[in-house]
């Protein structure tokens, strides 16, 4: 057995928060309801692109009260509520 040394690649440091000021001026210019939602729950919820495009209507449950928010299930690395 032959043993290596290895140097671990660092890559570059992601952002991990956009500033309040960048989000305002992505949403002053998306123009539709359907696009304001989906990058509302990227933004919001953390969600990935590929989360997000295999979103269909029954991943969404209703409240069980009106006073209560919906629920949207989220299929992923590992499911999320």
């Amino acid at each position: 057995m032959i043993w290596r040394r290895h140097k671990v690649k660092q890559g570059e440091r992601l952002l991990r928060d956009l500033p309040d000021g960048v989000v305002e001026r992505l949403f002053a210019v998306i123009d539709s309801d359907r696009d304001r939602a989906i990058f509302g729950l990227m933004i919001g919820a953390g969600l990935r692109v590929g989360e997000v495009a295999d979103l269909r209507l029954p991943n969404l449950e209703a409240p069980p009260a009106p006073d209560q928010m919906a629920r949207l299930r989220v299929e992923g690395k590992v499911d999320s509520v």
